[in-house]
């Protein structure tokens, strides 16, 4: 499951184990294990960075 969250002003996009329910503008708290973090260009998709495989 997709969800939306916004941290300090800027959206992302998570996915998050179902079921997860939250209601709107709820707030939550994450954490990021950079080990499967992606990051892309808002721009054009490209990959800024992608997990390192062990």
């Amino acid at each position: 499951m997709l969800v939306t969250v916004r941290i300090d002003g800027e959206l992302l996009k998570a996915r998050v184990p179902t079921p997860f329910q939250l209601g709107h503008d709820s707030t939550v708290y994450v954490g990021f294990n950079p080990v499967r973090l992606h990051l892309f260009t808002a721009s054009d998709g490209i990959a800024l960075q992608a997990p390192q495989r062990v």
